[in-house]
């Protein structure tokens, strides 16, 4: 499956979207967010974004790590809302409902992730 695929949100077992907490305990990952609106969910399915939105189809015919550095670039981007950083042992990232994220190991890792209850918010 293609890098790009890993890009997501998060839904709760009743398929609504929901917080989540990424928690680093060994080695480190590459994590890239985007906020919600800055791409279309996919008709099929609201955890996968639309590919073929402007943003994202030129990225996904690319080869995997040139797509991982264009994401990284386009979450970088001073008209996105996003952003890119290392989760590194010890740290703990919130990841709010709807937020479309991605992690790529840098290390051998072993983190944790799974749904936070911090905000009891659920939305479609």
């Amino acid at each position: 499956k293609h890098i790009i695929h890993a890009l997501h949100r998060d839904v709760s077992k009743c398929r609504q979207l929901c917080d989540t907490g990424l928690c680093g305990v060994i080695g480190r990952k590459r994590v890239i967010m985007f906020a919600p609106d800055e791409f279309p969910a996919s008709s099929s399915f609201a955890r996968s974004p639309d590919m073929t939105c402007a943003k994202l189809r030129p990225i996904s015919e690319m080869p995997e790590q040139e797509a991982w550095a264009k994401l990284e670039e386009l979450a970088s981007r001073s008209d996105v809302r996003g952003g890119v950083l290392n989760l590194e042992p010890g740290m703990f990232i919130f990841v709010p409902h709807g937020w479309w994220h991605a992690v790529q190991p840098i290390d051998d890792f072993t983190f944790i992730t799974g749904p936070s209850y911090l905000s009891g918010v659920g939305v479609e």
